[in-house]
Parts: C-alpha cells; structure tokens; sequence
C-alpha cells in the first residue's frame, strides 16, 4: 500500500511501469481486491486512480467481477442529482470525463451505433458544465439586461440623472476606472450568458423561466450524464479483446528490457528532416514548419507554415507596428484567447478538421488550425496551432487552399480516405484529438489549455510490429514533423540578412 496523507490506496495498479508482466498486473490485482475485500475506503482509492492519466479505464477493463460489483456502484453513488450540489471538481463528475475521454479517443474500431453515441457524450460534456454553472446565479427575469445584472453582481438601478435629459455629471478619476471596471463585468456576463444560450440550444433545451424550471432542468441533465457514466463503465467491462488491449497500450508504457527497437530511438528515427529557414516551398510545407515563440507565450505551441513565416519576416522588416500585432494575435492564440474573433470558421463546418480565423486590422487575417505534434521527452501529444498564413482577403488566392489541402492530405496520407465514414481509427483519432478544446478557465492569463495524450506504443512479438505501431501514433500527431523553434531576435534578423546578401 502507499500513503498519500490519510489515504491508503493499493499501490501497483497506480504506477503503470509495474504493470508491464501478466504477474505484475496479477499482483496489482490481488491488491485491489485484498484492499476491497478488507473494507478500504474506494472513494479514496477512485480518487487517487482518477489523478492518473487512463488509469481508471484500465482498472475498470481488468479487474474482478467480484471488486466492479463494489466499484461501479461507488462510482454512481458520487455522481451528483442536482445543480446545487455539482460541480466541475467534483468526484463524480472528474470520474465521467476521465472515461468519457479515454474511450473517446481510443484508436479502436466502432459500430456506427457507438459512434453515434459517443457523440452524444461529446454535447453533454461540452455544454453541460456552462449551464449548471450559471443556472443557481440567474435571477429569472425576462430582461437580458437584468440576467447580465445578476450574473456581474451590479445594480441596475439607474442614476438620477439617466432619468432626465440632461447631460451627465462630471466624474472624478476613481468614479471613471471604477465604471470602466463595472463595464467590463458587465461584458464579460453578457458573453456567459450568450455561452450558456448556445449550450442551451446544442443541448435542445429553450431557457428556463422559473426556479422550478430551472431544478428541473439540471435534474434531467445530470440524469442523462449519469446514464452515460454507467454506459462508460459498461464499455469498459466489454469482453473485447481489442478494446483491453487499447487500453493497457493507452496506459501501461514500453517495457524497457523488451527485444523490439528502443523507444526513444524509433520515435526520432520516424521523423523526417526539418527544412531550412530558407527554403521550402509548397511540396514540403509541412518540413518545414518552424515554432514561433517570445516571451509571454502561454502553453499552446505556435507553429508557422512557411508562408507563415514569410509573412512574419516581411511584416518585421516593412512595418513594425503590423509585426507587434502579428506577435500580439499570436500571443492571445498562444494563452487560449478563443473568442468569437479569434475562432470565427474560415472554411466550411463540415469539414473533418476546422480551420479558421483571428481578425486584426486593416482587414488582415490570421489563417490557423488546431493541430496534434508529439513531445518525445514528455512523451505526450499535445494540441498546437498550425498558422498557414497571414493576408487580407485581397491577397487570399489558390496558394492557400493549396497549402491547407496539402497539410490536411499529408497529415491522412497513412490512414486511407479523408472521408469520416472511410476513415481509420488512428485517423478518427487524429480528428477527435484537434477538435477537442478543454474546459474553460475563470482564473489566470490562460483560457483554454491545450488537451495532451500519452504517446502510447504498441509493442508486439518483432519490432517491425512495434515500429510500425509506433510510427502509427507518431503520424496521428505529424501533420508536419518539427522540433526547431523560430524566435525573432535582431542577431537572428543581421544573420539571415547576410546571408540573403551573400547568396
């Protein structure tokens, strides 16, 4: 057993490097049922287990019938019934997205009828959480006015003066930032509230207009997660073959002593050379794509194709001021800033991976999409923005839809057709993982963070099998393969000039 404070949680099945053998998992879970069997407290050891990237999957796939029949009820039991008493870091609720997502974006083939329903999964996750957020703050009135009120915490009582004619009394300083401030509350309600609307309407729900209708509502909703949570556990417990071993993969990392090619060295082998700063044309945009990064970058990686990067070079060398609202988009981009101007469609809904774009002036538009690259020392995959380029509707032309559809069939190339219903599971995959966005932020400078998987491997008996299993994942995150970064310096600026002058 291990303590973690007052809690003693069965220790094996919580460090996946000891669950590499057939014993070392029988060991585990022999573990766990003496821990069961012995009147362990399960909201400890589910607690300890949700903390651990696809461990709890992975639990719930192998263990006895004998220890599910006490952890499944314990897991429904968590879950909350009414708005009051939910909410995002609740243990039930962390149990329902750590499963939903890992059976989510498993690589493994699914009926239509489970596609279907996972997608469901996919609207109550995302829209849930912003409704029984705001639902217990609004005050029921009919007056949008009045729920932006409520949800800010300003009166709307007006000032004596907004009832006459005249013109307003002159304000001190303190009175002008203290109403600014109140302004940008009031902005910022009135965005929760159009955020909770759209929730409302992707959920089919109209908005409530009573506090019973409201209690009602959240009931209904969290009934609905609760039957999906239990679907969840169901999937897992599934005598499929396939399913387990995707989750162990998922889960349980390489062995260190096994006979197939070593990890680390399979992963960089499989990635091709990065092109230069200077070259590169359309045939090898994805090569070369470099990171562009400066200080105050949040979390999400910035990746510039390489019209990106000439857009960035000539915008530094002729106009300054365009350049520091280049670097300042990318930087909202970069901390999460997904509003409404920033994440505004580019090219038609339907297609499998979104592209879009994040207005600045002059009519100038920056061209991106949400896509996966690998960290090999983290050894996760995580989401990025690939930038494809920078111009003005004007200037948009064939060049870029090129580039897109060049980007979008390079990063398919492997996995057969670009058409949903054609596709692979590794691919599935690869489209699930760059249209997921995680849950939204109230505290800090960062809005949304980028999702990041487990870089799973697959070993078999010869390592041409776990090379190419490897080399299957490694793709699903090389949309365009990189590990150079582009940082604008003035050393780097002389550098380059010199060298476009000797050549």
């Amino acid at each position: 057993m291990r303590m973690r404070g007052d809690m003693d949680v069965p220790e094996r099945l919580l460090q996946s490097n000891r669950l590499q053998t057939d014993e070392g998992v029988r060991l585990a879970l022999s573990e766990l049922g003496a821990f069961i069997k012995g009147g362990g407290a399960v909201e400890r050891f589910l607690d300890a287990a949700v903390s651990v990237c696809n461990s709890l999957p992975f639990v719930i796939s192998v263990a006895s019938s004998e220890c599910i029949d006490t952890v499944a009820p314990a897991i429904l039991g968590l879950f909350p019934i009414s708005a009051p008493a939910w909410s995002e870091t609740l243990l039930g609720w962390r149990i329902f997205l750590e499963l939903f997502r890992t059976a989510y974006f498993l690589p493994v083939p699914r009926s239509d009828k489970h596609e279907v329903i996972f997608r469901e999964m996919n609207v109550l996750v995302a829209n849930v959480p912003p409704v029984l957020t705001l639902l217990p703050r609004l005050d029921w009135s009919d007056d949008i006015s009045t729920l932006s009120s409520s949800l800010s915490g300003s009166d709307a009582t007006p000032e004596p003066w907004q009832l006459n004619f005249g013109s307003p009394p002159r304000l001190t300083k303190g009175q002008r930032k203290q109403a600014k401030k109140w302004a940008q509350v009031e902005r910022r309600a009135e965005q929760q509230l159009d955020k909770f609307e759209e929730a409302l309407a992707a959920l089919g729900h109209d908005l409530p207009v009573s506090q019973e209708e409201a209690d009602v509502l959240a009931a209904m909703l969290l009934f609905k997660c609760r039957n999906e949570l239990r679907k969840l556990i169901q999937y897992f417990r599934r005598k499929d073959g396939v399913l387990r071993e995707a989750v162990k993969r998922a889960y349980v990392p390489v062995a260190e002593n096994d006979s197939t090619t070593e990890p680390a060295q399979v992963a960089h082998t499989s990635v091709e050379p990065i092109g230069s700063l200077q070259g590169g044309s359309d045939d090898d945009s994805c090569a070369s794509a470099r990171q562009f990064s400066q200080e105050g970058f949040g979390p999400w990686a910035v990746y510039l194709s390489p019209g990106a990067q000439g857009d960035i070079r000539m915008a530094e060398r002729r106009d300054a001021k365009m350049h520091t609202i280049f670097v300042k988009k990318l930087m909202e981009l970069s901390k999460g800033f997904f509003s409404s101007d920033n994440q505004k469609h580019f090219t038609d809904r339907n297609t499998a991976v979104p592209v879009f774009e994040a207005k600045m002036t002059r009519d100038t538009r920056l061209i991106y999409q949400v896509d996966i690259m690998p960290d090999f020392e983290r050894r996760v995959l995580r989401q990025a923005i690939y930038v494809f380029t920078i111009r003005n509707h004007r200037q948009i032309d064939k060049r870029l839809w090129t580039s897109v559809s060049h980007h979008w069939t390079t990063a398919m190339a492997r996995f057969g057709d670009s058409k949903w219903e054609l596709m692979t599971p590794q691919s599935r995959a690869y489209v699930k993982r760059c249209t997921y966005r995680a849950p939204e932020e109230t505290t800090g400078d960062v809005v949304i963070r980028p999702g990041e998987w487990p870089m799973a491997l697959n070993v078999e008996d010869t390592s041409h099998h776990a090379s190419s299993a490897l080399r299957d994942e490694v793709c699903i995150a090389e949309a365009h393969p990189t590990t150079s970064r582009l940082r604008s310096t003035p050393e780097r600026r002389t550098k380059e000039r010199r060298s476009h002058v000797s050549a």
